[in-house]
């Protein structure tokens, strides 16, 4: 089968972005969970409150890398990596929930220091287009005091990133009463809601980027977004809406 979107075939990029309602609905009950949980039933949980945020400092690819191997799944990855088709062997694990791999001796705090910014990564793709190390990176390399909004409405504890504290002291020490008052609004969350079929296309030019396809002609992403992932509505309009919201995906600082 060839691969139209450079290692991916229109087929595995569909039921990549296919998995996005589950991965969506799967982390609601998680956080519904979590918040009805009692005190006593979260120290069960996790030996100690796992810390994450430090680990937005990496470059996105390199949490993901770092998250599988913390949860014990890189002897899996090598298998995939070192397979003739490692993104349809993924798809297969998925497809099959990982009934095949052993579980893992990995401890709750520690799946939780791992799993946690990946979904926040993947939440803030949706809501951003970036990732939050994506969203760090602006802030520490280019300097982007939007893009530290951005990161704290999706996951407040980014505040303990280092690049982002360093900000944070710094419009302190400058007594920056907006800078607060921005970021007391930003820890509420996102200022509004996402549909969901946007979310899946902010996730798809994303996987674009990732891939390095970066040639594609307007009616090319049309008929990828409208015809084979069905993440945009087909209407007169969406080749230009669409392939403007490509050129500005592609013009992203990082991932």
């Amino acid at each position: 089968m060839r691969n139209e979107y450079g290692k991916l075939t229109a087929e595995q990029f569909k039921a990549f972005v296919a998995y996005l309602p589950g991965l969506r609905s799967t982390a609601k009950e998680m956080a519904e969970l979590l918040r009805t949980a009692s005190p006593q039933e979260l120290g069960k949980l996790y030996k100690t409150a796992p810390v994450w945020a430090d680990l937005y400092e990496l470059p996105f690819l390199e949490l993901v890398v770092s998250g599988v191997n913390g949860m014990g799944l890189g002897p899996r990855l090598k298998m995939a990596i070192d397979s003739p088709d490692a993104y349809g062997f993924l798809q297969a694990d998925l497809d099959d929930d990982f009934r095949d791999v052993p579980e893992p001796n990995v401890s709750l705090d520690v799946t939780f220091r791992h799993l946690m910014p990946i979904w926040h990564s993947l939440q803030s793709v949706g809501y951003y287009g970036c990732s939050m190390p994506g969203l760090v990176a602006l802030v520490r390399d280019h300097g982007e005091m939007d893009a530290v909004f951005k990161a704290v409405s999706i996951d407040p504890t980014v505040m303990n990133c280092p690049s982002i504290a360093a900000v944070i002291a710094k419009a302190q020490l400058a007594r920056d009463s907006e800078f607060h008052e921005n970021l007391a609004t930003a820890i509420k969350g996102p200022s509004k809601k996402i549909m969901p079929s946007l979310q899946d296309m902010r996730f798809s030019f994303f996987v674009l980027r990732e891939l390095g396809i970066n040639d594609l002609s307007e009616e090319d992403v049309r008929e990828l977004m409208v015809g084979v992932l069905g993440v945009y509505a087909d209407a007169p309009s969406s080749g230009k809406n669409l392939g403007e919201a490509y050129r500005k995906s592609k013009n992203q600082k990082t991932i």
